[in-house]
């Protein structure tokens, strides 16, 4: 009986790894031009906190491994897989997370992509290079990140806190995670409460050293 059991193992596990799955990778994702916050509304900014950001911004979503997963082939650890593609209620997902990568074992078929699909949504597959799949039990979600387009220049104006008169702001442009020019700048809000300063206007209602409270008028030039 033993041999038997082990035998019929061996035959499910190559059936479930024969199945054909054709990835598509027609993921694109969202681009949103930021300009926060509204203007002509008051807002209060704490110091660290941006009093006025301008950029474009992109959401990309994920699949997020909340416990690992796997069997014979492969482990599929836990963290965030970025989306590649989806067809007919099956979504496809890089085997490169954000900080871990799915791991093949042994003489196992390489491998191209995740996916999960509707009508198993339980489960997670492994794709390999011959379009076979193995799937396995997993919990997950499915998550969405923001992040500074990296085509773009972000540009943002800090509230870095209050000396006597003199509010103290900080003024950056990044692209991506990129750091490209940082200046500090000040203004004495006894003579003028207008703040102006590459095209945005603010106007300061109240300020101490911890927060300030303003209306943004006008954002940065384009």
């Amino acid at each position: 009986m033993k041999k038997i059991f082990k035998f019929s193992g061996l035959l499910f596990f190559a059936f479930m790894l024969s199945s054909c799955a054709t990835v598509h990778l027609n993921y694109t994702p969202t681009h949103t031009d930021l300009r926060s916050p509204n203007i002509n509304t008051e807002h209060i900014a704490n110091i660290g906190d941006a009093l006025l950001e301008q950029g474009e911004i992109v959401t990309e979503e994920f699949l997020n491994v909340l416990a690992q997963a796997g069997g014979t082939c492969y482990t599929i650890p836990v963290g965030e897989f970025p989306k590649r593609g989806a067809n007919e209620g099956t979504e496809f997902y890089d085997i490169r997370g954000t900080k871990n990568t799915v791991i093949r074992k042994g003489i196992c078929d390489p491998i191209t992509n995740l996916s999960i699909s509707a009508d198993k949504p339980s489960r997670i597959c492994v794709i390999t290079v011959f379009r076979a799949y193995a799937c396995y039990d997993a919990t997950y979600n499915i998550i969405k990140k923001d992040f500074h387009a990296a085509d773009t220049i972000h540009k943002a104006l800090y509230f870095s806190g209050k000396e006597k008169d003199e509010v103290l702001l900080m003024y950056t442009e990044t692209r991506g995670t990129d750091v490209i020019h940082t200046h500090d700048v000040s203004y004495n809000i006894k003579k003028s409460p207008i703040i102006r300063y590459k095209g945005a206007v603010i106007k300061v209602k109240n300020s101490n050293s911890n927060s300030i409270t303003y209306e943004v008028l006008k954002h940065f030039s384009e």
